[in-house]
């Protein structure tokens, strides 16, 4: 990639991880909660109600294991 301007594009702190060290001019954080407070407040219970979901989903998941190949086999039988 060497003589490339790289932009990365990513999901929540998914933009800096695993490549932190690549050489990229710039990162963009993709998050769904970026949205202009009236907006938010439009819909505030619906919202909580997923934004709840999401923390509770992220708070029993996974995310540490002692093989690279747990690891794998863990993040390709799970759905996105």
């Amino acid at each position: 990639m060497m003589g490339h301007r790289i932009i990365l594009l990513g999901h929540s702190a998914g933009v800096y991880f695993p490549i932190n060290d690549l050489p990229c001019v710039s990162r963009f954080l993709i998050e769904f909660t970026m949205v202009a407070k009236g907006l938010w407040n439009t819909h505030l219970d619906e919202r909580m109600v997923v934004l709840d979901l999401s923390v509770a989903a992220a708070s029993v998941r996974r995310s540490e294991w002692s093989l690279q190949e747990e690891a794998l086999k863990y993040s390709s039988n799970r759905i996105p």
